[in-house]
């Protein structure tokens, strides 16, 4: 899943469901190396997508 295979859209949303299609494939966990390494990005990039979607998730579950 690398960079080059971008379509016109928001960055920061392709990458974000780049994200979610490497995690939903099916293996058990990655550590931040495997999916900053998987998906062509910098950790510091792949750790602020999830911090993201985790600080969304709590938002939403805070509501219920």
């Amino acid at each position: 899943m690398s960079n080059s295979k971008r379509t016109c859209g928001v960055q920061a949303i392709e990458r974000g469901c780049n994200v979610l299609d490497l995690l939903g494939s099916g293996r058990q966990s990655y550590r931040l190396q495997d999916l900053s390494n998987e998906l062509n990005l910098p950790k510091p990039t792949v750790h602020r997508i999830l911090s993201t979607f985790i600080n969304h998730l709590q938002k939403k579950e805070a509501q219920l």
